[in-house]
């Protein structure tokens, strides 16, 4: 941290300490006060950019989370307990002075207190007798201060009366590891890796220097999980004691031992101590693995018995995606809610924060309202298949992870020229599992960097039409002309700093057989760094700074995608600049599974209104859509059919993989006709205000014949047609009369007469073809969009959906997001699609199929009764469909 960043976090400490000073002129006169203090003799300019900072600070904003609890009667202790006399906030205090000093805003700061007394709150006593066991979750999102919260969380835990904390930080060592200087940080107040160091000033870190009157007994170290040979007994510490251990079975063994051995009692009961278990990782996605340590039921079994040992305790859950394991692994809903690590008590959901940028802002699904920051990879096949195995040799870099290289220069240089060149700046390069693989991608990409550099070493300072006679210069600006021009829009400083951006640069390898690491803490001038590896750098590890992302992986890895989204995060200053490099099939992935998450958060926000518990939530996530996806993919490797139980209510469902089979395009195309034919007997169609062609008040015999009749192709799971017919048949009784459109797009070019309509063809792009059985219609996975679900709804409905999406987003939506057209409609919707196929829309002749039939339905949300229905899964078929990683090997 520099001398500008030390002021910037002086001054935010000196704030939060005087409430009252809230003016510009009270803020910019603090930080003239309090800059002797670093050396600073602050120039006009410099003094506006610190106080537009802190402005900026104090604008951003963060709501409290929202709380559904469990049936069971539960006294609620904390409030008053904080009246007490007894009660003596002091961990938190220094961990809440230690945020302020880390520039978080005020705003947040006050969010985390509040959501936090919520969670501290919704755990049992400690200081009451007798035996309790609370079990609940924490909802986050990925990369956005999770840790932050359950740090606050174990603070107030341990200022209440907690004896015990132990963390459970995902598998890898390395997560473990940066867990651990985590909780130094915020909670012990000394660094465990200097604790043989006799020099205690030395050793203080974080809330240390704020307060080091009390620190907790830490059982682990920055550099070694639990070992056994500690022999002491905690309860006979009047302080707090911590664990930060990986979810590893032979460490939850030892520690299992250990506990019983040095702190039971003779019944084997540990009975006096109040023990607080955090899983920082309760969504860490099953592995197929054959290592013992790393099964998850072997796992889960550890886990069980280390509880089963305490007579009061609480178990706390954090996941990243509502698709946690708890809710979609097991094989039936009894399964899952005698599980003993379900969260019967209570879920919360956290709010990120109003600049954390996350998969809604990223992968949105078409409302005009996301980043555009993703970039597509069509180039890697041929040098490395998806599918490949781990003696695999790469010949040379792609053109698109040269480019992606490139973009990660010229954004460095922006980020120097704005003012940020001590601040961290990463690359993530993750392309495949297999360390021999990293290793020679690493070993090219380590090589082109230095051609790069030499490169411009010797051409940057020479006029711009010199400069650009040199390739990898050229190379450079046509990149930044692309894509960073209209961000920054000088190319001659950027040429300036070329070098600057580039020298500092490391290339790492980071997996088990490399000794690099991403020590971020030792460079305080910031780490500049291209970072190669795989599940290691995928699976919670924090990437500081990262702008640019280019991740190349199975699709069948649907279930941790969300994990690996390591671009997640905070960008402040730099989001504009920022690039994902991604396969189109692993972006529409991406999306699917956003959307899927993004409508069961706001789901508790429904079911908390509703007065519904931890169970019904559990069962809501079972029968989303989204988690047939997951769980179809999931059990490939059982090569079984299945059944999965799913609810239409208030869904969105579409044919988005559609059949090339000659006779099936055939007969789809003829269904269309007949059907358009005997719906203009029915009533004449007319042109709505998006001037598709609209059916109003169709029999829902017509729809249910429609579906019978389309052959849909196994891909498309969603449409599966016995279930949905199944579903429209039981919603007959609800829903007697629908809404039908064709959708008619006015200026296309490509035109199609159906029975006198003169239709406009769609043209959507289609991600790369995995076989020649079908074609899935755009990387986003939809053939329509929200625009065509507004059709057949009154003004009435419409003003509706504009007043629910206006009180969940009151920053305003470009368009109505289609859950609330859902929420609002009274009347289902029937869309009908004729689409020609493109590798890329903008270009004619890249022109992959014509006129093919895709339909939706739009279902609208209600209270009614309609059963969720049983798709049945064939996960041999799902199996030879879809590219399929091989064991594990990061």
């Amino acid at each position: 941290m520099d001398a500008h960043d030390k002021l910037v976090s002086q001054v935010m400490f000196f704030l939060s300490q005087n409430p009252e000073l809230k003016t510009s002129e009270q803020i910019r006169g603090a930080i003239v006060s309090l800059a002797p203090l670093f050396g600073k003799q602050l120039n006009a300019e410099e003094l506006e950019s610190i106080a537009k900072k802190i402005e900026n600070l104090y604008g951003l904003s963060m709501e409290e989370g929202t709380l559904i609890v469990g049936k069971e009667i539960f006294e609620i202790w904390y409030p008053d307990y904080k009246t007490t006399q007894k009660f003596d906030p002091y961990f938190w205090g220094r961990y809440r002075n230690l945020l302020m000093q880390k520039q978080f805003p005020p705003a947040v700061v006050s969010a985390i207190d509040n959501v936090t007394d919520k969670i501290v709150g919704q755990l049992e006593n400690p200081n009451r007798p007798g035996h309790w066991d609370r079990r609940g979750m924490i909802v986050g999102h990925v990369q956005s201060g999770k840790t932050a919260n359950f740090i606050g969380v174990v603070n107030k835990a341990t200022d209440a009366g907690y004896k015990l904390i132990i963390i459970l930080a995902g598998m890898l060592e390395s997560l473990r590891s940066q867990t651990q200087e985590r909780i130094d940080e915020g909670f012990v107040g000394e660094d465990s890796g200097k604790k043989n160091s006799t020099n205690k000033r030395e050793k203080l870190i974080g809330v240390g220097h704020i307060d080091p009157n009390h620190f907790p007994l830490t059982m682990t170290d920055l550099y070694n999980d639990f070992k056994s040979s500690q022999n002491f007994q905690v309860r006979n510490y009047e302080t707090a004691t911590v664990l930060v251990v990986k979810k590893n079975t032979s460490v939850l063994r030892r520690l299992r031992d250990w506990l019983q051995n040095n702190n039971s009692d003779m019944q084997g009961n540990i009975s006096e101590l109040p023990l607080l278990m955090i899983d920082d990782e309760a969504d860490h996605a099953s592995i197929n693995t054959n290592d013992e340590d790393k099964n998850p039921t072997a796992i889960n079994s550890r886990i069980r018995e280390i509880l089963k040992l305490f007579n009061r305790k609480c178990y706390l859950a954090y996941t990243a995606t509502p698709f946690a394991n708890i809710f979609i692994d097991p094989d039936s809903q009894d399964e899952m809610l005698e599980d003993d690590l379900f969260p019967r008590d209570f879920i919360i959901s956290l709010d990120p924060p109003s600049n954390y940028v996350g998969s809604e802002k990223i992968f949105n699904s078409g409302d005009g309202t996301e980043i555009d920051i993703v970039r597509n990879i069509n180039d890697m096949d041929d040098l490395l298949p998806l599918q490949h195995k781990r003696e695999h040799v790469i010949p040379a870099l792609s053109n698109s992870l040269q480019q992606a290289v490139c973009s990660h220069i010229i954004s460095k240089a922006i980020r120097i020229l704005r003012g940020q060149n001590n601040k961290h700046h990463s690359m993530l390069v993750h392309l495949s599992r297999y360390k021999d693989v990293q290793k020679s991608v690493h070993s090219l990409l380590l090589q082109y960097k230095q051609d790069l550099e030499n490169n411009i070493r010797y051409n940057y300072k020479y006029s711009k039409d010199r400069a650009l006679s040199n390739s990898y210069i050229k190379e450079l600006y046509d990149v930044w002309e692309l894509d960073f021009k209209q961000h920054y829009s000088d190319w001659h400083q950027i040429q300036e700093k070329l070098l600057e951006s580039i020298a500092s640069m490391q290339v790492l390898l980071i997996n088990g057989d490399s000794d690099d690491s991403l020590n971020y803490t030792d460079y305080k001038d910031g780490l500049n760094v291209i970072a190669v590896g795989g599940d290691r750098l995928a699976r919670g590890l924090t990437l500081e700074g990262l702008a640019t992302s280019y991740f190349y992986r199975s699709t069948s890895m649907y279930d941790t995608l969300m994990q690996m989204g390591r671009w997640f995060g905070y960008r402040d200053g730099f989001a504009d600049i920022c690039r994902i490099y991604l396969t189109p099939m692993t972006e529409h992935y991406f999306t699917h599974i956003s959307n899927a998450s993004e409508e069961l958060r706001l789901e508790i926000k429904d079911m908390f209104a509703a007065g519904l518990s931890p169970k019904d939530f559990g069962l809501r996530v079972r029968s989303h859509p989204g988690t047939l996806m997951i769980t179809a993919k999931n059990k490939m490797r059982k090569a079984q059919t299945f059944v999965q139980r799913t609810d239409l209510n208030g869904r969105l469902i579409e044919s988005y993989a559609l059949d090339l089979d000659p006779t099936n395009r055939k007969n789809n195309k003829d269904l269309l006709y007949e059907f358009i034919s005997s719906l203009q007997k029915l009533q004449k169609a007319n042109l709505n205000q998006e001037d598709n062609f609209v059916w109003e008040k169709i029999s829902a015999s017509e729809i249910i014949s429609f579906v019978q009749n389309f052959r849909n192709h196994p891909a498309s799971l969603m449409t599966s047609t016995r279930p949905v017919v199944s579903y429209l048949k039981q919603s007959a009784e609800y829903y007697p009369l629908w809404d039908i459109a064709l959708v008619n797009v006015k200026n296309a070019k490509e035109r199609i007469d159906i029975n006198g309509l003169d239709v406009g063809i769609q043209k959507r792009s289609c991600p790369q073809q995995l076989n020649k059985e079908y074609i899935e219609i755009s990387s986003r996975r939809r053939v329509g969009n929200n625009l065509v679900e507004r059709a057949g709804m009154s003004e009435t409905e419409l003003e509706n959906a504009e007043e629910k999406c206006r009180i969940e987003y009151p920053e305003g939506k470009k368009e109505i997001p289609g859950r609330f057209l859902r929420m609002s409609r009274i009347k289902p919707l029937l869309m009908l699609h004729i689409v020609n196929g493109y590798k890329d829309i903008h270009d004619e002749s890249t022109l992959m199929q014509k006129e093919l039939v895709a339909y939706g339905i739009s279902f609208p949300k209600s209270d009614s009764s309609i059963e969720p229905v049983e798709f049945v899964v064939n996960t041999v078929y799902a199996k030879n469909h879809y590219e399929g990683d091989e064991d594990d090997e990061d």
